[in-house]
Formats: C-alpha cells, sequence, structure tokens
C-alpha cells in the first residue's frame, strides 16, 4: 500500500481540493520501473492542474511531477537501472536555481519580484540589482527569463530589453498577454519565446553544473498531509526557493 494525497475534482487550492488516501503500490509493465518516492516538489503547474487551468487527462488524479525516489522494484526490458538506485524527476523553483547558473557563466543577474523575501534570496544568491516590476532599471537588458505564469508581465520586460534581446517565457502556463505596441516592445529585432520540457539531456548538464558551482537549494519542507497548506502559500507566493514534500 502507499500513501496518496489525491485530486477528485479541481477547485481553488484555498478550499483544500486534496484529500488523503492509501492506495494499492502499482505494478511497473514492461520497460517501466516503480519508485519509492522521498520527496516531491511543488510548483506552479500544480496549481494550474488542481485549479483547472490546465486541461487533466483524468480524474481522480494524484498531482506531483517533481520526485526524487528510488527504484524499488523493476519490470521485463529494463537494463539500464538497478534496485535502489537513486531516479530523479523534474526540476522546480527554476529561478534560484538560474540564477546561480547564470553567475557562474559570469552575467550580471537583475531580478524583478513582488515578494521582499525572493528578493532578499536573491541578493543572496548575487544579484547586482533587485525590485519590483514598476522599479526603474539602471541599465537595459540583454535576456530575460519570465518565471511567474502573468502575461502582464511580458510588455514590461520587453520593454526592458536592449536592441535584439530575447525574453523567454519559463512556465507552462500563463494568464493571457495584454497588447503590445509594435514599436516600444518588440522593433529593434527583440524576440519573444516560448519554453518547453526539459530532456533527460538537459538534466545530465545540469547536474554536471551543480557539481562544478557547488548549487545550493533553498527549500521549505512540509509532511505529505499538508499538501493544501503549502499550495496555499505558494499561490501567495510565501514560498521562498522551493517547497518540497516530504514522503514517510
Amino acid at each position: 500500500m502507499m500513501k496518496a494525497m489525491v485530486l477528485e475534482r479541481i477547485g481553488p487550492v484555498e478550499k483544500g481540493p486534496l484529500a488523503p488516501a492509501e492506495l494499492a503500490a502499482p505494478e511497473p509493465a514492461p520497460g517501466q520501473v516503480r519508485i519509492k518516492v522521498e520527496a516531491c516538489g511543488l510548483c506552479h503547474t500544480d496549481l494550474h492542474e488542481i485549479e483547472g487551468e490546465l486541461a487533466l487527462p483524468k480524474l481522480p488524479l494524484i498531482p506531483g511531477h517533481q520526485v526524487v525516489g528510488r527504484v524499488e522494484k523493476l519490470a521485463a526490458g529494463v537494463e539500464n537501472l538497478q534496485i535502489g538506485q537513486r531516479g530523479l524527476y523534474g526540476f522546480g523553483a527554476s529561478a534560484h536555481i538560474a540564477i546561480q547558473v547564470a553567475r557562474h557563466w559570469g552575467c550580471e543577474v537583475y531580478v524583478f519580484s513582488r515578494s521582499a523575501e525572493h528578493r532578499k534570496l536573491a541578493q543572496q544568491l548575487g544579484a547586482a540589482w533587485t525590485g519590483r516590476i514598476d522599479d526603474q532599471l539602471p541599465k537595459k537588458l540583454h535576456g530575460s527569463i519570465i518565471f511567474a505564469p502573468a502575461g502582464q508581465l511580458v510588455p514590461p520586460a520587453l520593454e526592458h530589453l536592449e536592441k535584439a534581446g530575447t525574453c523567454a517565457l519559463a512556465g507552462i502556463y500563463m494568464s493571457q498577454v495584454p497588447p503590445l505596441d509594435y514599436e516600444k516592445h518588440l522593433y529593434h529585432e527583440k524576440t519573444l519565446r516560448s519554453v518547453a520540457n526539459s530532456t533527460r539531456r538537459d538534466g545530465r548538464e545540469l547536474m554536471k553544473l551543480a557539481g562544478e558551482i557547488k548549487l545550493e537549494t533553498t527549500t521549505q519542507p512540509f509532511p505529505l498531509e499538508k499538501v493544501n497548506q503549502a499550495l496555499q502559500l505558494l499561490k501567495a507566493g510565501k514560498i521562498n526557493g522551493a517547497a518540497v514534500l516530504k514522503i514517510e
């Protein structure tokens, strides 16, 4: 048997839509493994799924896609993994990891955030400047990444770019982007682009970098049964770094 927090119907996280359950452990099909999960990170994608902003394949559903665990059972056809080996799936709290990689590459980093605690963390991690979205930047930027799922951030982010700069949207979901002024936001060869999922190669390269940089993560742990409260804090922007569920 395994413990889980199950989503029976979509709804606001303030109403505690995830309910505890004990379920039979799944049996891996040929070519699959079963992972005993040790920890699971929370991200805004979980919020979008639970609250119905992203379409779900079925209900009931056990959310969670950023797990660390160990291989517990192998099915036929699996040759590159062993029992007890440690499976890592997904990456979360991207911004406070990305700033460490950028600083390692010698980039000067400027950070916008509505949260004073998030701005403080960015300063500790080497940001050259921090402020709110309506604050005046000391200089134009060559590139920017929007981590928040807020379409209204796109116009000011484009306006802050140098000529030929790129603004990347890092989320899997974003609220509606307001109308853009061509001359103000896009002219002079500026680029607006989205990103998709990380590949295994991306993961291997990041883990190699993590060893070189001595990458450090800031986490706020919660027991599995407190996931609704953790999601509420995440939605309110009150998690500094990453929220992580510890699985007993």
